[in-house]
C-alpha cells in the first residue's frame, strides 16, 4: 500500500457507518477516507441484535429478558433469556455522532451524490456518481447493490410506536412473532411487538412472501392489526421496509481492491433477515482489508448457508408450513438456543436441537435436494 491510502465507502447506512466508526478509532495517520452518500440521512430503524462487545453500552437502547412466540389460536409459548439477551440498537444517536464524527475529522470528506457503476485497474478503483466526477480511490467497500435486486423470498412490514391507554405488556417481554389471527395458506404472516414500558411498545405487522404486496396494501394490513388491538392511545414513529430473504447464497465479486459489505456482500442472514450482528462479526476483516495488500479470509460458515437455504426452500415450496416450522423449532428449543440460530453465531451443539425441533418429512427432503451446496 502507499504512504497514503484514499479509502472510499460507498452508501452511509449501516455497514458503512459502523465501518467508518472503526476506520476512524484507529487513528490509522496514513489514510483519507471518502464517503458517498446520495442523503446522509436515517430513516427510523429498530435494529436488534443479540450481543456483541464492539457495542458500547450508551447505544443500547432496550434490552428483553424473554422472547415469545404465540400461535394461530393464541398459546403463547415463553422462553427465558440467561446466557444472552435481545438487544436494540440506538440506530438514531449512533449515526448522528458518526455523521458529526465524519465532519469533524479533516481525514474525511463526504460527498453527496447517486453511484452509478464501479471501474476497477490495477492501481486505482473509480467511483462514478450520476451528474458528477468519477472519484479515484486505493480500496472501495462498496454497501450497494446496483441493478436489479432479486430474491424469491422477501420479508416486508410496516410498523409504528404504539401507546395504550391500559398497561397491556411486560416491558422484560419480546413477542418475536405473534401468529393469532394470522392464518393465510400463502405466505407467512405475524405480529412483531418490543414493549418498552407496560403501555408503550413498537407493533409490526410482517410478512415474508414470494408475491411482495404494494405499500397501499401493507398499510392497509397495519391498520387493520391495529384496530384489533383495544384503548390504542396513539401511533407514532412510523416505519417500513423490504427485507431480501434470497434462497440462494449470494456470492459477489470481491478483489483486492474493492470489497462488497452488508446486504450487498451477502453478509446478511438470510433465514431470518438479521443484518447488525453479521456485520460485527466482519468489522476486523473489512477494517484488515483497508490497510492490506491482499483480500483477507473471509468469515463464511457453509453449514449456516446450508441450513438456512434448507430452512428457505421448505418456505418457498409450501409456506402453509411456515408457522408449524416456527413454532416447532421455538418449542424444541432455549431461547439462548433460537437467537442463536435467528443471529449469525452457530457452533454444533447449538444446531442440533434445531434440526431435531423441525418436522422430518420437508426439512429431510429439502435438506436432500440442497446436499450438494455443501461441497
Amino acid at each position: 500500500m502507499p504512504d497514503t491510502s484514499r479509502i472510499i465507502i460507498s452508501g452511509f447506512g449501516l455497514s458503512g457507518c459502523l465501518l467508518t466508526r472503526m476506520l476512524l478509532e484507529k487513528e490509522h495517520p496514513f489514510f483519507s477516507l471518502v464517503l458517498i452518500d446520495e442523503h446522509f440521512q436515517t430513516d427510523p430503524k429498530h435494529l436488534c441484535f443479540m450481543r456483541n462487545e464492539k457495542i458500547p453500552e450508551q447505544y443500547i437502547k432496550r434490552s428483553w429478558s424473554r422472547i415469545s412466540m404465540t400461535d394461530a389460536k393464541g398459546n403463547a409459548i415463553i422462553r427465558d433469556l440467561k446466557q444472552e439477551k435481545y438487544r436494540l440498537l440506538d440506530w438514531q444517536k449512533i449515526f448522528d455522532e458518526t455523521l458529526s464524527l465524519c465532519k469533524e475529522d479533516p481525514r474525511v470528506t463526504l460527498i453527496k451524490g447517486r453511484v452509478q457503476k464501479f471501474h476497477e485497474t490495477s492501481n486505482e478503483v473509480q467511483v462514478r456518481i450520476e451528474d458528477g466526477d468519477d472519484i479515484i480511490g486505493d480500496k472501495l467497500f462498496n454497501s450497494i447493490r446496483l441493478g436489479t435486486s432479486k430474491s424469491d423470498l422477501l420479508q416486508q412490514f410496516k410498523g409504528a410506536i404504539v401507546e395504550f391507554d391500559e398497561a397491556v405488556y411486560d416491558p422484560e417481554k419480546a413477542s418475536l412473532m405473534d401468529f393469532h389471527s394470522h392464518k393465510s395458506s400463502k405466505d407467512v404472516e405475524f405480529k412483531y411487538e418490543l414493549p418498552f414500558s407496560r403501555t408503550k411498545a413498537l407493533i409490526e405487522y410482517t410478512i415474508i412472501t414470494s408475491n411482495p404486496i404494494s405499500k397501499a396494501e401493507l398499510d392497509k394490513r397495519f391498520s387493520k392489526l391495529l384496530e384489533n388491538m383495544s384503548s390504542v392511545r396513539s401511533i407514532s414513529k412510523e416505519e417500513s421496509g423490504a427485507i431480501p430473504m434470497p434462497s440462494k447464497v449470494f456470492k459477489p465479486q470481491h478483489s483486492t481492491r474493492t470489497m462488497h459489505i452488508g446486504i450487498a456482500g451477502g453478509f446478511q442472514r438470510r433465514s431470518s433477515g438479521y443484518l447488525l450482528q453479521t456485520i460485527h462479526d466482519q468489522l476486523d476483516n473489512w477494517a484488515e482489508f483497508a490497510f492490506s495488500s491482499s483480500l483477507p479470509k473471509l468469515k463464511k460458515d457453509e453449514l449456516k448457508e446450508y441450513l438456512d437455504t434448507v430452512f428457505l426452500s421448505v418456505i418457498k415450496s409450501k409456506p402453509s408450513l411456515s408457522q408449524s416450522l416456527f413454532l416447532a423449532m421455538f418449542r424444541g428449543t432455549s431461547g439462548d438456543q433460537f437467537l442463536r440460530f435467528m443471529f449469525n453465531p452457530m457452533k454444533l451443539r447449538s444446531i442440533l436441537p434445531i434440526v431435531l425441533s423441525l418436522p422430518k418429512r420437508p426439512f429431510l427432503k429439502h435438506a436432500a435436494i440442497h446436499f450438494k451446496s455443501l461441497f
